[in-house]
């Protein structure tokens, strides 16, 4: 009796193993599967987004724009051009570029820079210096006067002379085809080529006194 029983129990016991191998290698392959589908789930919303930000016009995983670069200059300390009275300012500035390069010329450029600057400032009255506009116009100016030696130069407005109108009944008919017919014959003048942007961006006054 007692070996029939133990048969039972030892194929029991046999059996046992490979259940919880099955159920290990099912619970095996579950987490592979969750794995797999988790990396693809990323790797598709990871393009989605490269695709995104591509149409936008900005390539993914890069600075949409650079970073500024600000080049200090040192104090300007000049009599101003008052008349009734002497005045004086202490202006500092900080120049905002783009290009590093910019900021290797202005270094090298920066005898004429100071030059042109403290002509500029000095050629002020205090009563232009005060005022918000006043501010805003000189650092407009400050940053033309800073390019001009790096080789920037503004447009230029256009300064040919316009031809003037004819008044009604002056001129014959025979007069005014002639001009027609030079008018069609002349080649169009092409369009003005647009010059690069002043490299200095901005201009930003880090002290501005005058007394």
């Amino acid at each position: 009796m007692a070996a029939k029983g133990a048969a039972p129990a030892a194929a029991a016991a046999e059996g046992a193993p490979k259940k919880s191998k099955k159920k290990l290698l099912i619970i095996i392959g579950l987490v592979l599967a969750l794995a797999g589908g988790g990396g693809g789930y990323y790797y598709m919303a990871q393009k989605k987004a490269k695709e995104a930000a591509e149409e936008d016009g900005h390539p993914a995983g890069k600075e949409h724009a650079k970073k500024p670069i600000f080049v200090p200059m040192d104090a300007f300390t000049v009599n101003l051009a008052d008349t009734n009275a002497e005045k004086m300012a202490q202006i500092s500035v900080t120049l905002q570029i783009s290009d590093p390069k910019v900021a290797e010329e202005i270094k090298a450029y920066m005898p004429a820079i100071r030059h042109n600057l403290l002509k500029l400032i000095s050629s002020k009255e205090s009563k232009e210096l005060l005022s918000s506009e006043g501010k805003d116009r000189l650092a407009e100016e400050i940053a033309i006067a800073t390019a001009l030696p790096l080789g920037w130069t503004p447009q230029e407005e256009d300064t040919e002379a316009k031809p003037k109108k004819a008044k009604a009944g002056e001129g014959d008919a025979e007069t005014k085809g002639e001009s027609d017919k030079d008018s069609k014959a002349r080649p169009k003048k092409s369009k003005r080529k647009e010059p690069p942007p002043n490299p200095i961006e901005q201009v930003h006054f880090s002290q501005f006194i005058v007394q």
